[in-house]
């Protein structure tokens, strides 16, 4: 019987070929060799979901908060929880950090504080008659979506959702209601700029500021 393989003519009955034991025409190949074509395609399957991540990663669909890779159509960031605007909706490349190389062999300040400007805390006032003190809570990012979990867990007059936004924009801060109830307001202790549009509560009747 020939080989297919390497041309080899072997003896009636061989089952391997003598010169190149590769198997015969018409012979079946033992099982362990066909678990072992199943152990191979499950290994490169594996390939595949290790590397795809990285291939999205290349093409920018990655999370505009902490840059881990996005599958197309999510519509929040596995790793960070942040949640798009829509599904489907392109993303942006983080910026880099301040004091950050973005390229090999760039040179920073190595005494610089990457956070600098970025972090900003919230210290809860007590409820009339509530005992102890309560612990100021940090905050790091340019972009910080505050809700019940990370502010007051057990206050449900607070979205488990986004109550409000606020932002850090060249060296200022800003906040923006982003509740359903529009129930996020600034007590005005100080003297506040107004604009044109802006919403006056006065009690419990909502103004319309007009310019």
């Amino acid at each position: 019987m020939r080989c297919t393989n390497c041309g080899w003519e072997n003896p009636e009955g061989a089952q391997r070929c003598e010169k190149c034991n590769s198997p015969l025409a018409g012979i079946q190949a033992p099982a362990y060799e066909q678990r072992g074509e199943v152990i191979r395609q499950d290994v490169k399957s594996t390939v595949r979901e290790v590397l795809e991540p990285i291939e999205l990663k290349e093409k920018g669909d990655v999370c505009p908060q902490c840059g881990f890779p996005i599958r197309e159509g999510s519509t929040s960031c596995p790793n960070c929880g942040k949640v798009f605007s829509k599904p489907g909706a392109p993303f942006i490349a983080p910026a880099p950090m301040a004091g950050v190389a973005s390229k090999y062999g760039a040179t920073v300040n190595p005494w610089s504080n990457p956070t600098a400007g970025k972090t900003f805390r919230l210290q809860p006032v007590a409820w009339d008659n509530e005992q102890g003190d309560l612990p100021a809570m940090t905050y790091t990012g340019d972009i910080v979506g505050l809700n019940r979990e990370n502010t007051d867990p057990s206050n449900n007059t607070i979205t488990s959702k986004t109550q409000a936004e606020i932002t850090s924009e060249n060296g200022k801060w800003f906040i923006e209601d982003k509740s359903a109830q529009q129930s996020t307001f600034v007590h005005a202790g100080r003297k506040v700029e107004l604009v044109d549009g802006d919403v006056i509560i006065l009690g419990n009747r909502r103004f319309v500021f007009k310019a």
